[in-house]
């Protein structure tokens, strides 16, 4: 967490994307930060700088409309903001597109009256850190080639660079391969390292229950001598989901 956050709010990149495989801990990695009250905790400085958290659906077509997308995330910027909503509610074209359906039926026009004039009117985007957070990215393509991802990628370079991005995806190179300009894959060992260590000490846990580890004493005898919980945690190929569901039966 430490490190992410140091790349994401002390370098010039615009953005982190984190690849990993379903199951892998993405969402939860999400929760966490957007979750960390507590100033204590290493995801605060994270969680004190987001602004905007948009979480794709593959079958929600709310969370797919780029219109939707940009709507959403200028009324939070509004409500948290009032600088940024003032400069809204003094601007007609602004207020039309969010008090009908213009910002579903115009979704780039909708996103240049409602969030990138007004951040560019006032002092929000050049002297306030942001974060806004994507999880699930490769569900948000799902709508075709005018999707929340190209929208990314048309617009991400307008924003004022104080204006961070975090996005989550599978291991899809149709994103992997065509970033925005500015947003780096995330590929610190380290996070794999923690994946792991994680997963071991959530089997250690588990294992505690004499009538659990003796079932899987029994099952993974046939692997050689090596520890239980390595074998398990060789097994579930890092899958975090994967393994919560196995050990419920």
């Amino acid at each position: 967490i430490e490190d992410l956050s140091y790349e994401l709010l002390n370098t010039d990149r615009r953005g982190i994307l984190l690849v990993a495989e379903m199951g892998f801990g993405k969402s939860a990695l999400i929760s966490h930060i957007v979750c960390s009250y507590d100033k204590q905790s290493s995801a605060y400085p994270m969680f004190e700088k987001t602004t905007v958290i948009h979480f794709c659906k593959y079958d929600s077509n709310l969370t797919l409309d780029r219109g939707i997308f940009v709507r959403n995330m200028a009324g939070k910027l509004s409500s948290l903001y009032p600088e940024f909503g003032n400069i809204i509610n003094t601007d007609t074209t602004a207020m039309t597109y969010l008090s009908s359906s213009k910002c579903l039926e115009d979704p780039s026009g909708c996103f240049d009256y409602t969030v990138l004039n007004p951040l560019r009117k006032s002092t929000l985007g050049y002297n306030t850190q942001m974060i806004i957070i994507i999880d699930a990215l490769d569900e948000c393509i799902e709508t075709g080639p005018n999707n929340i991802f190209s929208f990314l990628h048309e617009k991400i370079y307008l924003l004022p660079p104080q204006i961070k991005f975090l996005l989550t995806s599978r291991n899809i190179s149709n994103i992997r391969t065509n970033l925005p300009s500015g947003i780096f894959v995330y590929k610190n060992p380290l996070f794999w390292e923690k994946n792991l260590q994680d997963i071991k000490k959530y089997l250690r846990q588990k294992l505690e229950n004499k009538m659990l580890s003796e079932q899987y004493q029994q099952m993974l005898s046939g692997m050689g001598p090596s520890d239980d919980v390595q074998k398990l945690a060789e097994l579930c190929g890092r899958n975090f989901l994967f393994l919560t569901h196995a050990l419920e039966f």
